[in-house]
């Protein structure tokens, strides 16, 4: 769209122009989509085999989520349904992996239990810090998808929207997918492990 401007007008300087800041918008959606899609479809094809070895953290995650599960007052019906089937140790295991994965992830804390402590992977090699560096990035795609990005979708005075440049905007981006490829690259060493 720089381009463009710059063809039509000689000029790129000034402020976005809504539509570019659309697409800004855009991007931290689309972002976030594709976050949720790559670490759930990890979640789902790596937490079966992980949970399987008897010494992974992602067993004892695992094992954890089971006695919570257990000492309810009154079990899920699918949980239940997994412990009655006929092969129970998949069926719990498909059940937890449902759980782990069942909706999309809101901020570094979902992160954190969800994706890291569920794989098993060390503070070491994704630290809270690097986690919670992606909550501006939350907030941002949340302030987008559930209030059109308006600074205050409550007040009916303005229809004022928070402003987002390209640079904070690739930014955010670029943390989110470093941080997705190091996911990939814990877990793929945690599979590779004899």
């Amino acid at each position: 769209m720089r381009k463009q401007k710059k063809v039509a007008t000689g000029e790129t300087r000034g402020r976005y122009s809504n539509d570019e800041i659309e697409l800004l918008r855009a991007a931290l959606v689309f972002t976030s989509s594709g976050l949720d899609a790559s670490l759930q479809r990890l979640c789902r094809d790596a937490l079966p085999a992980l949970i399987r070895r008897p010494d992974s953290g992602a067993r004892a995650r695992y094992q954890e989520f089971l006695k919570h599960e257990l000492s309810a007052p009154k079990p899920s019906e699918p949980f239940r349904d997994a412990v009655l089937a006929a092969d129970p140790e998949a069926e719990l295991i498909n059940f937890y992996v449902k759980e782990r994965t069942k909706a999309s992830y809101q901020g570094s804390r979902e992160l954190r239990t969800r994706v890291r402590e569920a794989l098993g992977i060390g503070r070491s090699s994704v630290p809270d810090p690097d986690l919670a560096a992606l909550d501006p990035f939350f907030e941002a795609r949340n302030a987008i998808v559930h209030g059109m990005d308006y600074v205050d979708p409550e007040s009916s005075l303005g229809r004022k929207r928070h402003h987002r440049t390209r640079d904070s905007t690739v930014g955010e981006c670029d943390l989110v997918f470093a941080l997705a490829a190091r996911f990939i690259a814990e877990t793929a060493k945690s599979l590779r492990r004899k």
